[in-house]
């Protein structure tokens, strides 16, 4: 080997050596999140947490009755205020948006909730804003909202479909001689 290939490898020993430990991959990070959300909720006596398996965990306060839960389709309107987890509060009000415009935790949490129901949500900061962070969060945040799951609008297709279904369930009841009673 040459005096070239000795210095090459001689400087990857020295940058390998110097490279920063302290970086993690993101499943690293979410595990960490997830840790540190399910310690806060120990900590707290919170023990009714629903635990999805992303790592996002919801406390439902008021389990809404009005129709299904969303999907990413639907324009939804959402009472919120935001947290840092075990922290400040960093933002609240109404958002008017379809599901699949908001961060990818409240898309998680809310697909699971019918229209009208009231939960707190805890975030891991990967399915919030990262380890970018945004104006007041800092990078690799958990994020807790309390969320009122107002409305659901559903989507043109969505009307279609319980229409055509439920002319397809009367037509079942009606063929096994079952009454149908009407709203």
């Amino acid at each position: 080997m040459g005096m070239k290939g000795k210095i090459l490898i001689g400087l990857i020993f020295v940058l390998a050596a110097c490279a920063d430990d302290s970086i993690i991959s993101v499943q690293q990070q979410l595990q960490k999140d997830i840790k540190a959300i399910d310690d806060y909720l120990v900590a707290n006596n919170i023990t009714n947490a629903i635990k999805d398996a992303s790592g996002v965990r919801i406390v439902i306060t008021t389990l809404g009755t009005a129709g299904l839960p969303p999907n990413l389709g639907n324009d939804l309107k959402v009472v919120y205020t935001g947290r840092l987890l075990g922290g400040a509060e960093f933002d609240s009000g109404t958002l008017y948006e379809k599901l699949g415009n908001y961060i990818f935790g409240w898309q998680i949490a809310l697909q699971l909730l019918p229209e009208g129901s009231m939960a707190t949500i805890y975030i891991p900061s990967s399915y919030a804003y990262g380890n970018q962070g945004n104006s007041s969060i800092p990078p690799n945040t958990n994020l807790v909202f309390d969320v009122f799951l107002e409305s659901v609008t559903p989507t043109p297709g969505q009307v279609s479909k319980l229409a055509s279904d439920g002319v397809i369930i009367d037509n079942y009841l009606a063929s096994k001689g079952t009454p149908i009673c009407q709203p």
